[in-house]
């Protein structure tokens, strides 16, 4: 397997896709899995009239540091939210398109929901399975997968959003469309109990991976070996099931910052010099990750440059 990263590891440290392309090299990684999960982090993208430029642009300058783009996450808008819809499936038609550009064969999108208990499966499959259906063209077109992801309860408590594999495959089989498959998060399974079962029944649907790690009380985006995440347990399921994708990392929240969704850290008016982690600790940050992810793979002889 190869090691790859996100873009999102320095969305809070540099201003463009350009910038973090090059923090992700200089930490060795060869591999990228481009962020376009919040629209703000990536204005050349979503700011501009000129953005197909841009995108070429950002393919070249990936290409001289010795780069590849091989997945993509796309905009992480909830198209069921009141007067959404339409907005939500332009800007996931641009991402796509972003990953033609590129030649990014897999980008992961969140399915949508709605916060209330009367959300079932039923209604769940029903209205995601149209929600997909908007962007068949396009990955027909470009030649795109399109890949849901697995939740946890931690997020989604009180109306029905898939969490195992076997929930994964049947949205999958409900689309019945030849580009969906599975990006499998590792942290919200983590938040739920053991991956091999939920790996295996995934199988040669599972098509990329988010590695992080929490300590099962909440989606925290960790590195592993940072919480409760068994490695050897997310390895035999892997190997067991003939996994053929890159070893992606989605660990970007190990360095918290201030302002953060699973909690805020306490405040002190008077001076807040030391409140935000530094582009520095995340550069020695991200070279550990680095190190880390070799390691688990060279454990199980799979490491691939």
């Amino acid at each position: 397997m190869r090691l790859a990263t996100t873009t999102e590891d320095f969305s809070r440290f540099c201003k463009t896709n350009t910038e973090r392309l090059e923090c992700i090299a200089k930490a060795g990684f060869k591999y990228v899995d481009l962020s376009q999960y919040v629209e703000k982090d990536g204005l050349e993208i979503y700011g501009c009239d000129n953005w197909r430029d841009n995108v070429k642009k950002l393919g070249e300058h990936a290409k001289r540091l010795g780069l590849t783009f091989v997945q993509s996450h796309s905009p992480g808008l909830n198209p069921f939210e009141e007067d959404r819809y339409d907005h939500v499936v332009d800007i996931v038609k641009r991402s796509i398109e972003v990953c033609g550009i590129l030649g990014i064969k897999n980008t992961v999108l969140h399915n949508g929901y709605i916060r209330d208990a009367s959300f079932t499966k039923e209604a769940f499959l029903e209205k995601n399975v149209k929600f997909f259906s908007e962007f068949y063209p396009l990955l027909e077109e470009y030649g795109v997968n399109l890949l849901c992801e697995n939740t946890t309860k931690k997020n989604m408590p009180n109306w029905y959003f898939p969490t195992t594999g076997k929930e994964m495959v049947e949205f999958v089989k409900e689309a019945n469309h030849p580009l969906v498959h599975i990006c499998w998060d590792t942290g919200h399974c983590n938040c739920e109990g053991n991956q091999y079962e939920h790996i295996m029944d995934m199988g040669k649907e599972l098509y990329a991976l988010h590695i992080n790690d929490n300590t099962g009380r909440g989606d925290e985006h960790l590195m592993p070996y940072c919480g409760t995440l068994n490695m050897d347990d997310v390895m035999h399921g892997l190997i067991d099931s003939g996994y053929k994708g890159y070893f992606t990392f989605e660990s970007c929240s190990t360095l918290r910052p201030a302002k953060y969704w699973q909690g805020n850290r306490h405040e002190f008016a008077k001076d807040t010099r030391t409140l935000e982690p530094q582009l520095f600790m995340q550069m020695h940050m991200e070279k550990l990750l680095y190190e880390v992810g070799e390691y688990v793979l060279k454990q199980y002889g799979v490491f691939e440059e």
